[in-house]
């Protein structure tokens, strides 16, 4: 296999294997809940403690990529990931399941920090866009995968064995990704643990106090907290209005996450005809009109209101991550790796906060967070943009 094959097979399993591990419970909040284990809001934290900590650990991930080398580091980060995965639901409390996926978060965050860094030094003659759209395929197929394989369990057998079932995929594709990856011997990093972290460190205040950038990362914090919001908890609140339906089959909802993969390619042709601002606005009016859709009790409106949030949320999200590289004049990668944080803390963060309201007030409360947090999303979509070259960029992330 030539090296740029094995390059885009090396992503875009590590793009599914992450996304598979972190939200494959996702799936089974609504069983855990069910069986008496735990509250909405302890349940979420089954997603929610390992995002925090996968949105902790990129920075520091970033800074051994440089020190040790992307590739040594990204196999240790999916060695470590797959046997937490594995164990954590073996163990006999819900509390030792969290804290062991919160360890498997941490380990993750070394793929998104080092990734697109590696393919960007290994490819130069590939447009880093389509190595991005590679990957974010992986995250798109990964996520399904694992959310339909640990809901079908859960409604089958029971909800620890559909994480097992999740984690068992997330094991081939990490055997996958250590045999193909491409080494980085001929490249490998001759730069300092100190001297990598204070060139860090320097390049992320700076990013923290650009005017063009905070805005940016807001924009993914708020963004990506709501969409984290509706599918930690959509299930759950089907369940309560349709007793007809099981964890099995509201896990097939989790097939909305496809329109993700198309939608995220085409974000990027269409910034280059409408500008990026335009392309997000755009976004954040279907957020606006999935939220509107999803607080109907109708089946077809929530069905149909997810598949638009969706589409949404990957016609805002490439273009924002695109912008956040592309508008940092020095330190490109920690401007991504601020931006990857910024996501996964919003999903962390209204993840938990999502899932308290709901324990509070139900979906409607849920859906006001949202709602909130899509409409200053969009307010900071109104801040003078960077450069205009930084918003027609393609989807890189």
């Amino acid at each position: 296999m030539k090296s740029e094959a094995r390059l885009r097979v090396a992503l875009f399993c590590a793009g599914f294997a992450t996304f598979l591990q972190i939200f494959d419970a996702q799936a089974v909040i609504a069983s855990v809940i069910d069986a008496g284990e735990a509250s909405a809001a302890t349940a979420a934290l089954l997603v929610s403690a390992p995002t925090f900590a996968l949105a902790a650990s990129v920075i520091p991930w970033s800074v051994a990529g440089d020190s040790f080398g992307p590739v040594r580091m990204m196999r240790l980060a999916l060695a470590v990931a797959v046997v937490c995965a594995l164990v954590a639901p073996l163990l006999p409390t819900l509390e030792a399941m969290i804290v062991v996926r919160t360890v498997m978060g941490a380990a993750l965050g070394g793929v998104p920090a080092l990734a697109l860094t590696h393919a960007r030094g290994r490819a130069p003659g590939t447009s880093l866009a389509v190595l991005s759209a590679v990957y974010t395929a992986g995250n798109t197929i990964g996520g399904v995968t694992g959310r339909l394989a640990a809901g079908l369990l859960a409604s089958w057998v029971d909800w620890r064995w559909g994480l097992i079932a999740a984690s068992t995929f997330g094991l081939v594709a990490g055997v996958i990704f250590v045999f193909v990856v491409p080494d980085d011997r001929r490249d490998r990093p001759a730069v300092s643990v100190l001297g990598a972290t204070t060139a860090a460190m320097k390049a992320t205040i700076r990013h923290l106090r650009s005017r063009a950038l905070v805005p940016v990362y807001g924009i993914g914090f708020l963004t990506m907290g709501a969409f984290t919001v509706v599918y930690n908890l959509l299930g759950v609140h089907l369940i309560g209005i349709e007793p007809s339906l099981d964890s099995g089959l509201v896990s097939l909802l989790f097939l909305a996450y496809l329109v993700g993969t198309p939608v995220a390619r085409w974000s990027a042709s269409l910034a280059q005809r409408i500008g990026g601002t335009r392309t997000m606005r755009v976004g954040f009016t279907g957020l606006v009109g999935g939220l509107a859709l999803m607080s109907t009790s109708a089946l077809w409106s929530v069905v149909s209101g997810l598949l638009l949030f969706t589409a949404a949320t990957f016609l805002i999200q490439p273009i924002a991550g695109a912008t956040a590289v592309a508008a940092a004049s020095r330190g490109a990668n920690q401007s991504a790796a601020l931006y990857q944080l910024s996501w996964l803390l919003g999903a962390a963060v209204l993840g938990v906060l999502g899932a308290a309201l709901f324990g509070m007030g139900g979906w409607m409360f849920s859906v006001g967070l949202c709602g909130a947090a899509v409409i200053f999303a969009g307010l900071l979509s109104l801040v003078p943009p960077p450069p205009a070259t930084a918003l027609v960029a393609g989807p890189r992330q």
